[in-house]
Order: structure tokens, then sequence, then C-alpha cells
């Protein structure tokens, strides 16, 4: 994926200019109307905080995988092979990628269709580091208007280098910019990772990016699947969300009415990595996909250890 730029050279952080062709209603709510009445309220995604959440009346819910994760005895005793030579976090991170490679490989009906993502607000247009939306095969799939994604949770490093001030060249810090930062760089940092506003603008960017081809009303099916190694070496999260079409819309149009629609919540569910050979098949079906005949083959012990043989190299 894509490196990722600094926030000033992505988009400009300045509230929604008003069209001159026409104004809201008075007694209409609008996200102009927003940015109007809260001067806090960011367009940049990497400054959304709680707040935001609050404003919209947006919540995160998480739900527990109802889904069998349940291991033979042959695959437990593999496992736990498997985890005697797991000595490092570098293998674990191989390990999982090697395997969500295989949501888009030749055989899976996911295939990429975005990369960055992006995510328009007003006439702004903001890119979505780490992100990229997928396509679910029609054959594959009960609903057209189901929107995939992937991304790596990496905003927290973003932030960090954002809002960090570097030294002079004789090596001396602005100690009264450096404690600004610091207090804004710990305001914008969540409490909860899994609760970031900034996937909320993941979950939007996913919807616009059907939009365009989209001349149906109701409501677009966002799911994201989020992966945090360094906080989260175990699960990985899949976040899904109903987003309607007027919302969408508004985004587009900051004047346009948000009185039409309800602000969706999003629900959060975790998705165990292991076993590893059925994790992809366990994706696809938070993803909505129609399942089909298991495609994968377990990996056998003597390619894990081969596996682990090229990391400690």
């Amino acid at each position: 994926m894509e490196r990722p730029a600094d926030e000033e050279q992505n988009a400009h952080t300045q509230p929604f200019a008003v069209h001159r062709y026409r104004h809201p209603r008075i007694g209409q709510k609008s996200f102009h109307g927003l940015c109007v009445e809260h001067a806090n309220f960011q367009v940049s995604p990497m400054r959304w905080t709680e707040r935001h959440l609050e404003i919209l009346n947006c919540k995160f819910r998480f739900i527990a995988d109802t889904h069998d994760t349940r291991l033979s005895e042959a695959e437990t005793k593999m496992s736990e092979m498997v985890l005697l030579f797991d000595t490092s976090y570098t293998r674990t991170a191989k390990l999982c990628c090697e395997y969500l490679l295989e949501l888009h490989s030749g055989n899976s009906p996911l295939s990429v269709v975005a990369m960055p993502l992006l995510f328009h607000f007003g006439k702004f247009t903001y890119t979505l580091y780490h992100c990229i939306a997928l396509n679910i095969l029609p054959c594959r799939s009960d609903n057209t208007r189901v929107v995939a994604g992937f991304s790596q949770y990496r905003i927290d490093e973003q932030r960090h280098t954002r809002f960090t001030t570097p030294s002079n060249r004789w090596g001396f810090f602005n100690s009264p910019v450096r404690r600004r930062y610091a207090r804004k760089l710990l305001e914008l940092t969540p409490n909860d990772w899994r609760n970031d506003p900034y996937i909320l603008a993941v979950l939007l960017g996913l919807a616009q990016s059907r939009y365009e081809e989209d001349d149906q009303d109701g409501v677009y099916k966002t799911r994201l699947l989020v992966t945090n190694f360094d906080e989260d070496s175990r699960d990985a999260y899949v976040y899904k969300a109903d987003i309607p079409k007027q919302l969408v819309e508004s985004l587009h149009d900051p004047l346009r009415t948000i009185d039409d629609f309800e602000f969706p919540d999003i629900e959060y569910t975790n998705v165990s990595y292991q076993p590893f050979w059925t994790f992809s098949e366990r994706v696809e079906k938070h993803f909505d996909v129609i399942p089909v005949a298991p495609r994968g083959v377990k990996r056998s012990f003597k390619n894990s250890d081969s596996s682990v043989a090229k990391v400690q190299k």
C-alpha cells in the first residue's frame, strides 16, 4: 500500500465553503450547518473525535462472533505445534497476511476495485491510506448493495507523524508548540482503537465508491475487515453499517438536509485468525458471500515449518 503523506498534502482541512447558487432552508440541518454551529467539527477524517460521533448520534456496538471456530483433535495438535514454533511477532503477522491474501486470490469471490480508498466531503477529497475497496462477484452475492473493504489500522501512526514537531537544524525543539501538539494528539487518540471515528470515514468511503455507478435508492451494506497486529495479534474485526443513500448524497452536497435519514450505528465482530486455513471463508460469511464447497486446503505442518525457517533466516 502507498506510503502515508502529510495531511496538508492530502487535502485542505478548512470547513466547507457555502455554494453560492443556493442556501439551505431555514430549520433544516445540514453538514454545512454543523460546521458553522460547531467550530471544532473538522472535515478531515484524521481529526475526527468522539465528539463527532456524539453530534451525528453514531455509536459503535460490539457483537461476539457466532461462527464455529472449534478445531478437530488433529487440527488442535497441529495448531499447538505451530504455536510452539511461533516465537516472534513477525512470524505471526506473516502467516496471517498469507491467509489474508486468499481473500482476493484467483479462487476468491472478492477483487480489488479501489486502492487506496477515497473519502469525499463536499468539494474536498481525502485519501484513506492502507484501505482498499473490494468487489464481490454477482454470482456469489444475493445483494448487489453489499460493499466490502479491507483496512490496516495505521491511522495512529499518521496522527503521530502529523502532530510531532521536528527539531531545528541545531537539535532544539519549540517547547510551547511541542506541548500544544502533544495535547492535540492526546485529544485525537481514542481510548479504544476499535471505536476510532476514522473507521466511520472508511465505511462512508466504501459507500461512496459505489455511489457513482448506482442510481437506485436504498442503503449500502458496507462490510470492512480491519487488522491491527500491534494491538491485537489474535483477532481481526469486521465492521458492518447500513448507510442510507441520502447520507452519501449529503456528503457530496453539504447543504443538503440531513433530516430525512437516521445516522446508522456501526456493529463490529471479532474474527479469530486461527485456524488460519479457514480464516478467509469465515470473513466471507461476514461479507454475506454465498458459501460454496471449501476452496482452501489446509496448510500441512511441513509447509508451516518451512515458513518458520524462512522467517528465522
